[in-house]
């Protein structure tokens, strides 16, 4: 049946009719489906390759340099990737420390072997921004020089003060609050911030005294998150609301209306948007709303959700029920009825 076709079909019959729910969420079932696999391989892809070694201040400021080009506009994706290959020895203890404290997973980090650069430079699909120097080999570098738009760092940059050689993590701090200020939000602030202090402390460790070219930076960039933090959630939530209304499908039968919709978002974390749903739904007069999730914050691969909403907990355990019956999809916990809100993950 044409999608169509299914809005005021009378497919449902009730508030209370689980019998008649039972024929529309396998319906609802196959669009997400459909959704969730929508193809986005033609995109182009902007790398920042970071490297030699993946200790802290490479992996720090690999991620965080691609996070921070991701909030450009630039018609495609930027995924920061790791000189180095996913089958070699462990991650440093130190920066398997730092990734676990940030609440990024070592098993998400891009490797070499996990993207085909040449591949996409031929296909003229490649933007490459090298995080240092010798990233490349010679016939590399030859083959995909006309992709290279920069390199970040160069080993031997000298502080402004007197705490002698510039990190990576620095350099890509300084650049990112001189350049774009308003990309430090919470995401960006913590990584960086983390590897800041991290820094800070070796530098007592090995000198004896703290680094004032240091602990400014991490000053900047705390009192920066707190100025954009706010101004940002505003933002995506307007953003948000928009999102949820274009891809808009509606399943009613005059009496209750379920709707579905899909956004792609870089938080995880649903619960903040619970107000949002409950108005976007209240000034809508749905039922429930069941919203696809595409997430991509560039530290982590892309991955998506399902969250159904309703403020009616008897109509939300309903749709729950079928969605749980017509998939193999995994809980993402306990259903918390105050937020009126279920997560799933779609593998």
């Amino acid at each position: 049946m044409p999608m169509d076709c299914l809005v005021n079909s009378g497919l449902l019959e009730g508030q209370q009719s689980r019998t008649h729910l039972s024929h529309l969420f396998p319906l609802i079932l196959s669009e997400i489906i459909a959704l969730s696999k929508e193809d986005t391989s033609g995109d182009p892809v902007h790398a920042v390759l970071g490297g030699p070694e993946p200790d802290v201040d490479t992996v720090a400021a690999t991620l965080c340099f691609a996070l921070h080009l991701s909030q450009e506009p630039s018609g495609g994706v930027c995924v920061p990737v790791l000189c180095g290959h996913r089958c070699d020895d462990a991650l440093p203890g130190e920066t398997a420390r730092y990734l676990q404290t940030v609440k990024i997973s070592k098993s998400s980090l891009l490797w070499r072997d996990d993207i085909d650069l040449i591949r996409l430079h031929h296909r003229g699909k490649l933007s490459l921004t090298l995080l240092r120097d010798g990233l490349l080999d010679g016939s590399e570098y030859h083959t995909l020089q006309s992709s290279i738009l920069r390199v970040v760092h160069h080993d031997g940059q000298q502080d402004a003060g007197d705490d002698g050689v510039q990190s990576a993590v620095t350099t890509v701090t300084r650049e990112i609050l001189q350049e774009a200020a308003e990309h430090v939000g919470a995401a960006l602030g913590d990584t960086l911030g983390e590897a800041l202090r991290l820094q800070s402390e070796a530098f007592w460790i090995k000198r004896g005294r703290r680094s004032s070219q240091l602990e400014e930076l991490a000053r900047s960039l705390e009192l920066q998150s707190d100025v954009t933090a706010g101004r940002h959630d505003d933002a995506k939530l307007q953003d948000l609301e928009q999102q949820l209304a274009i891809e808009l499908k509606e399943f009613s039968d005059g009496e209750m209306t379920v709707a579905l919709t899909s956004v792609t978002t870089d938080k995880e974390d649903w619960r903040d948007y619970v107000d949002m749903l409950k108005s976007f739904s209240h000034q809508h007069d749905y039922d429930g709303l069941v919203v696809l999730l595409s997430i991509d914050d560039t530290l982590h691969h892309p991955r998506q959700q399902m969250a159904v909403y309703s403020s009616n907990s008897d109509i939300l355990n309903q749709i729950c029920c079928e969605l749980e019956e017509c998939s193999s999809w995994s809980l993402s916990g306990e259903l918390e009825a105050k937020e009126s809100l279920q997560l799933y993950h779609i593998p």
